[in-house]
């Protein structure tokens, strides 16, 4: 966008001398018969989710603007000596010229952009691309991380081109699953048997009001200890009736949590390793 800067000057007489004086400086924005934003179905981002991202132009001209290139970076950030872009283009991208569908686009993808063509902008018309990108392994997860997705807009006889930005900011969030197993394998009648739970947590966010519940079946005969990360618990944070277990019990105040992942970025590929906080329950009783 040109902005146009312009200062006034007059001369005047009075008797016998002469004066003069200056104007301010006035500004006003030039802008091209083709305006662009850019925006996103969704307001933050976490790993491997699915955006839908949306670009509205208008041709504000009395003709139509011929060849209108959009090229969207994908979110293509340099790092040191390399570059991340840290969204897949999925599509499909959809256009729609003031309201109504018009096509499917097949757009030219490369490896850092997806580069749309629109042939016709008519006079005075708005048109939309929607499409979906992916959010893939070099996108930065820790909290506070944001995805910088830019298209820039070219078209015959436009004089500079129109940029488009929409940003996203991590989403705040935990990501937890759970394996259980059963050691020794196989147990003997009468002799005791170890349950295992482990919970990962691949979020950038702490899991906690954690509860583990499980019905064993067949049920053990009691239970002999439960610990957490290796630290024993306590029977009154914890409750077993009818076969059904419970950590923490309802009227325990211990606290069960999860830790956050860490995030490691990979200096030559970009690509980011997840490393999932684990909290790991046995429960030990005579089967």
């Amino acid at each position: 966008m040109a902005i146009i800067n312009n200062q006034a000057q007059i001369s005047f007489h009075y008797g016998a001398h002469t004066g003069s004086a200056i104007s301010n400086i006035a500004s006003t924005n030039l802008e091209g018969p083709l305006t662009a934003s850019k925006n996103a179905l969704e307001s933050v981002y976490h790993r491997d989710e699915q955006l839908t991202y949306i670009i509205t132009m208008a041709n504000t001209a009395a003709t139509a603007l011929s060849n209108v290139v959009i090229v969207d970076n994908l979110g293509t950030t340099p790092l040191g000596s390399i570059s991340i872009t840290p969204l897949d283009y999925i599509g499909p991208a959809m256009l729609y010229i003031n309201g109504a569908f018009i096509s499917t686009l097949s757009p030219t993808i490369a490896t850092e952009s997806v580069t749309f063509t629109v042939p016709t902008l008519p006079a005075h018309s708005n048109a939309m691309i929607i499409y979906a990108a992916k959010v893939n392994d070099q996108a930065p997860l820790a909290i506070g991380s944001l995805i910088i997705n830019e298209s820039t807009l070219t078209a015959d006889g436009l004089t500079d081109p129109i940029n488009a930005v929409k940003v996203l900011v991590v989403d705040a969030y935990a990501d937890v699953d759970i394996i259980k197993a059963m050691s020794p394998n196989p147990v003997i009648d009468g002799s005791l048997l170890t349950y295992a739970f482990t919970m990962y947590n691949y979020g950038n966010t702490l899991a906690s009001s954690v509860v583990l519940s499980d019905t064993f079946n067949p049920a053990p005969e009691s239970i002999s200890a439960v610990s957490v990360n290796g630290t024993p618990v306590t029977t009154s944070d914890y409750s077993f009736v009818g076969g059904d277990f419970t950590l923490p019990a309802s009227a325990s105040s211990y606290s069960l949590t999860i830790p956050a992942a860490t995030f490691t970025r990979d200096p030559v590929t970009g690509i980011v390793t997840v490393s999932p906080g684990t909290t790991t329950v046995e429960v030990s009783g005579i089967i």
